[in-house]
Parts: C-alpha cells; sequence; structure tokens
C-alpha cells in the first residue's frame, strides 16, 4: 500500500476542564431531579390519597342522607312490587288484598267472581284495598283518575329515583367543599409548572389537556347521580382517583419523564464530548510514532480497513483457521509457520482430533460440507499464509491505533525459563521491544488463564502472569470447541511490546506489556519472548 506520513492533529480548542465541569453539571441535575421528581410522586400519591378518602366520606353522607329520605326504602318496595305483577296488564286498575299472616298481595280491582261483580259485593272492601295499595307508594289518588295500574307504579318508581337523585346530590353540594379542596390540591401538583420539572423548550402538560376542579366535581357530581339512579340499594361510589388516569396521570408522568430524557441526553453529550475529546487527544499523542506504518486520512484509511478485514477473512477460510488453531496437532503446526518452519499438516488428521474429542457424530448430517472445507484449509495451510494473516491483522490493529481505539487487555499465563525472565527485567529499564516468536494467545478474562495446569518445559521454572494491553489482538474461535473453552485474543508474532512492569506476587511473576507500534527496523530488532 503507498504509506502516507500522519500530520498531528491539533488540540482541541476547549479544555478538557471545561468537559469535566459540564460533564459534573449534567450529572448533578440529573441527581437533583431525580430526587425533586421522587418528592413530587410521593406527594401527587399522597394528594390522590386524600382523594379517595375525602370521595369515600362523601358516598358514606350521600348514602345516608338517602337512608333518612327513606327514598330508596320506598324504590325498593316498588321494585319489589312491580315483579310480583309483571303477567297483568299495565292499565288494569289494582289492588293490594291483605291474606293474613302478614302477607299481602296485589291483585287487580276487580273481582274474578261474577256474581260478586253483577251484585257489587265486597266493593268498599275493594275500594280500600286500592287506597291502601296508593297509600303504600305514596299515590295520589285524586291524580290519577282513583286507580292505581303498573304504569303508575312504573312512573312513581321513576319519581322515587328521581327524589332519590336529588336528595343525593345535595347532600354531594354540602359536603362538596372538603372533596373540592382535596381534587385542587391534586390538580396542582399534577399540573405544576415548575421548571426544574419540565423539559427545556417543552411546555409539559398543556393546560387545555387539563381539566378543572370544578369540572371534575361535575363530573363526580354527575357520576354519583348515575350511581344512584342505577341502584336503590346504598351504592359503592367509584374511587374518584380514576378522574387522574386520564389526561392528568398522562400529562404529569410525560412531563416528568420529557424532563428526565431531556437531562439524560444531556448527561449522554457530556460524556460523548470528553470521549471525542480524549480519542483526539489519543489520535494527536500516537500520530508522531505512526509515521509511515498508515493512511494519514481517516476515511481513506477506514476504507482500507474494510478492505484488510475481508482479505483476512479469506485467509483464514471464515472460521476454518481459527478451528484449526483450536486444535494441538493445529496450533504446532501454526506455532512452527511462524517461525518459517515448514510443518506438514494433515487435514484428515485435525478433523479426526476434533472427533475423538467432541464424538464421531461431528460432522455428520448438515456438517458433512463443513468437514470438506475444514481438511481443505488444514491440508493447503503453509508458513507463507499464516505469515499474510499476521501482516494483514497487525495492519488493522495499526489502523485501530492510528484511530484511537482504547486498548485491550488480555492475560496469559505461562511458564518461561529464568534467563527470560531475567531479560524482561532488563527490558523494562532499557525500554527494549518485545516480540513473540510465534502466535500469543491470551484470555479476556484472568480467571480463564488459571483454569488449566501448566506443562512446565525443558529449562522452564519461572511461571509468569502477563497482562496485556493491546490493539493488535485477533479474536480466534473453534467452530467446534471443546469443553468449558471460550474464544481467545491472539498477537501475532509480527506485534510489538514494551514491558511496563515486572512485579513479584505470590503466585507469580506478574509482567505487564503494552502494545507498541513499530518500523520494520524496529520489528527486526525486537528481543523475541522465548521460553
Amino acid at each position: 500500500m503507498p504509506v502516507i506520513s500522519v500530520a498531528p492533529v491539533s488540540a482541541p480548542a476547549v479544555p478538557r476542564a471545561s468537559l469535566e465541569d459540564a460533564q459534573t453539571r449534567a450529572k448533578q441535575a440529573v441527581a437533583e431531579f431525580k430526587q425533586q421528581a421522587r418528592q413530587e410522586r410521593q406527594g401527587v400519591k399522597a394528594a390522590l390519597t386524600e382523594v379517595r378518602t375525602a370521595f369515600a366520606e362523601m358516598g358514606k353522607y350521600v348514602n345516608s342522607a338517602r337512608n333518612r329520605a327513606g327514598h330508596s326504602n320506598a324504590r325498593e318496595a316498588l321494585a319489589r312490587d312491580l315483579r310480583g305483577i309483571r303477567n297483568l296488564d299495565a292499565n288494569a286498575p289494582l289492588r293490594l288484598k291483605d291474606e293474613g299472616l302478614k302477607s299481602e298481595r296485589i291483585k287487580s280491582r276487580e273481582s274474578s267472581s261474577v256474581w260478586k261483580r253483577c251484585v257489587g259485593y265486597g266493593k268498599a272492601t275493594r275500594s280500600g284495598q286500592v287506597q291502601a295499595l296508593a297509600t303504600r307508594h305514596g299515590i295520589d289518588l285524586a291524580a290519577h283518575g282513583g286507580k292505581v295500574t303498573r304504569n303508575g307504579l312504573w312512573i312513581a318508581q321513576l319519581q322515587a329515583a328521581d327524589n332519590d337523585v336529588i336528595i343525593a346530590q345535595s347532600a354531594f353540594d354540602r359536603k362538596s367543599a372538603t372533596l373540592g379542596s382535596a381534587l385542587g390540591k391534586a390538580v396542582s401538583l399534577l399540573k405544576a409548572p415548575d421548571a426544574s420539572i419540565t423539559a427545556p423548550g417543552g411546555e409539559g402538560a398543556r393546560t387545555a389537556d387539563i381539566p378543572s376542579t370544578d369540572s371534575l366535581l361535575t363530573r363526580l357530581r354527575t357520576g354519583v347521580a348515575a350511581d344512584v339512579r342505577a341502584s336503590a340499594g346504598e351504592v359503592p361510589l367509584a374511587d374518584a382517583r380514576s378522574l387522574f388516569k386520564t389526561p392528568l396521570m398522562d400529562a404529569f408522568n410525560k412531563r416528568i419523564d420529557d424532563a428526565r430524557a431531556s437531562l439524560d441526553d444531556n448527561v449522554a453529550r457530556a460524556n460523548e464530548a470528553l470521549r471525542r475529546f480524549d480519542r483526539q487527544t489519543r489520535i494527536d499523542e500516537r500520530a508522531p510514532a505512526l509515521v509511515g506504518l498508515v493512511k494519514a486520512d481517516p476515511i481513506e484509511r477506514e476504507r482500507h480497513t474494510v478492505l484488510l478485514a475481508a482479505e483476512l477473512n479469506k485467509l483464514q477460510d471464515e472460521w476454518a483457521f481459527g478451528t484449526v488453531f483450536g486444535t494441538n496437532m493445529g496450533c504446532r503446526a501454526v506455532q512452527n509457520m511462524c517461525r518459517d518452519t515448514e510443518y506438514e499438516l494433515d487435514g484428515a488428521s485435525i478433523k479426526n482430533e476434533i472427533e475423538e474429542r467432541k464424538g464421531p457424530e461431528t460432522f455428520l448430517r448438515g456438517e458433512k460440507s463443513a468437514a470438506y472445507q475444514l481438511t481443505s484449509y488444514a491440508n493447503s495451510l503453509d508458513s507463507s499464509t499464516v505469515n499474510a494473516i499476521a501482516r494483514v491483522q497487525r495492519q488493522i490493529g495499526l489502523n485501530h491505533f492510528a484511530d484511537g481505539d482504547f486498548p485491550q487487555t488480555s492475560y496469559r499465563q505461562a511458564t518461561h525459563t529464568p534467563a527470560m525472565l531475567n531479560t524482561l527485567h532488563e527490558m523494562v529499564r532499557t525500554g527494549q521491544l518485545l516480540r513473540p516468536e510465534q502466535f500469543l494467545s491470551t484470555a479476556t478474562r484472568v480467571e480463564d488463564t488459571r483454569a488449566y495446569p501448566l506443562i512446565p518445559t525443558v529449562g522452564s521454572s519461572a511461571l509468569i502472569e502477563f497482562r496485556i494491553k493491546g490493539f493488535s489482538g485477533m479474536p480466534l474461535a473453534s467452530r467446534y470447541p471443546f469443553a468449558g473453552e471460550r474464544w481467545e485474543r491472539v498477537y501475532t508474532h509480527l506485534s510489538t511490546f514494551k514491558v511496563v512492569s515486572v512485579e513479584e506476587q505470590h503466585h507469580a511473576h506478574v509482567v505487564t506489556l503494552l502494545e507498541v507500534p513499530a518500523s520494520a527496523a524496529q520489528l527486526k530488532a525486537a528481543t523475541l519472548l522465548t521460553r
């Protein structure tokens, strides 16, 4: 690729301290808002509880007034009598006959006996029974042509219901001050125009959407009338808090949610400004070390990274390289190829190793084509492909490093000779670069490095735990992982590190490595990390 030197980008004009201050203020605003919103919600909850209590008292008072007036009892008596005469003619005159043993029955005024009707026998008695029925239900016989009919009883029932409603509404009006006060408090809290609980630039809950206290009282009064008209007995009045479900509660919650979202956006913008500042700072600081190693223009570099990723995928034949490297035989072969030592790799042996550990059915059914792809790739893998993978991965890492990406931390445990340990100690002082002589497998979790016991090689007695911060780690995973194995981050033999520190802890020597970009000359001169 053509190499263009990287010119340092000018530092951001806004000091970092100002961005940090803006971030702190934004977070503090969110904390204060959460506390205030919590207090508002608690206030609304208490106000709605007060509304419920006031309305419950209203219900008791209304029902008590109805019971004193007696209209409820009259309605129940009329309803009971009407159920008993539903088969009689609607306009036939009726009477209330006493049948003894405290038993009464409404019958047609005319006797069922023909001779009694002809001679007028018992007429006076039947007239008295008509009067008894009229008196029972408060019907003025003179106003109704001297007779009581089923239709007349039905009209009397409607009138009794109207009177019951009038009593209930009068009682409601007498008791409405307490309920109105509770409603007014709830309304004022729900539509509070507190600027701190309203999104900047927003209107919060629109006043037009919020009913007044008087309109809420009117709705409740109308609801009480409907409840009373529907039932002659004591009615369990609906919970007045339901009035606040919409639009008041929706508007209240929206106002708070919008304000919180706005404040969260401020925090996100402050965080993003700091991230951009820090990224640009890293880009500026890294630029001198990347002269001649990456493309200068960020857009060209991004395109180049995309092309390199496609090339790497082709070199690895998608998942095939990671699967080969995940086997014992494949790993040994790749490590020998890194040292340009030819190693003949047999695809069938790779397949057999996987079947031995995963089971003979691994490559049956839908995996037959995968078995062919794996064995073909393993048979063709050689040192030139391995070195090409390393070169492409190194360049991808350098591009990400130039873009200001954070280094990624991973871990590795290995045994090395005392001489290698001494060399690492010395490199902390000299700053000499370190380069692996082969692919360096690392884990993203330190506990994964301790999951498998180490087998010391000849002359290796120093247990070293590497903590690596790098930018060119290549994620690799097998298509057929063995039990407990996770994907790993692999640094190639073309990556270079500074030895930051070597510390002796109770279980191992802890060596911290920091990956740094290196020219071809520096790469060649780097000390090899060997056993």
